[in-house]
């Protein structure tokens, strides 16, 4: 490990170090250059430090006047930073509802019976939620709209694939009326908003 402050030999860091690291093959050692590189890490690293002690002593002051309630408005013991909830992210790592039931596990702890049995079971589901690959199985996918694929309510006619021969954007957007059966919308093709207008009618009616 290279110290963070006094003395340092340049060579014999880059030579254990990083001579043979590949790396570095298209940086080659030259002495003043890695000192000043790594004298340059070593004042932002032992700057960062004075930082995180400022700020350690910061926090540890406000606690002092802020302390921490170890009780909701309630009255209730907080549940967030407690011994049980520690206990229970163990407990349900290891699959401990697989041997007992909730009520079970609930009684095997005085931690957990801190708690009323109401709340220590809605934190077991909470947890269990939050393990799932999907918290919401209706959650919409690119190219799904609830239930269906959008290819699905697209229009089934084969005519619906655009000719070669439309070149103009006036000629496109009349013709994808024509095909979805949209009225025209009364605003300019020329108009900033042609382009989103289209779109937002273009979903409102094949989507609705």
């Amino acid at each position: 490990m290279i110290p963070s402050d006094g003395p340092i030999n340049v060579d014999e860091i880059f030579y254990s170090r990083y001579a043979n690291n590949p790396l570095f093959k298209d940086f080659p050692y030259r002495e003043e250059l890695y000192r000043n590189r790594i004298n340059s890490l070593r004042g932002g690293i032992v700057k960062l430090k004075k930082w995180a002690d400022f700020d350690k002593k910061a926090i540890k002051a406000d606690r002092l006047l802020h302390s921490r309630r170890s009780h909701n408005v309630r009255g209730e013991p907080r549940w967030d930073g407690s011994d049980a909830q520690a206990y229970l992210k163990i407990d349900m790592t290891a699959d401990k509802l697989a041997e007992m039931i909730q009520d079970a596990l609930w009684k095997s702890l005085p931690a957990y019976q801190l708690f009323q049995f109401v709340i220590f079971r809605k934190h077991i589901d909470q947890h269990t939620q939050s393990k799932k690959k999907h918290k919401n199985p209706r959650r919409r996918k690119k190219g799904h709209y609830g239930d269906k694929k959008l290819s699905e309510m697209q229009p089934s006619d084969t005519s619906g694939t655009l000719p070669e021969i439309l070149r103009t954007r006036k000629e496109k957007f009349d013709w994808i009326f024509k095909v979805l059966e949209l009225p025209k919308l009364r605003v300019p093709l020329d108009h900033a908003l042609s382009v989103p207008m289209l779109y937002i009618a273009l979903h409102y009616y094949t989507l609705k």
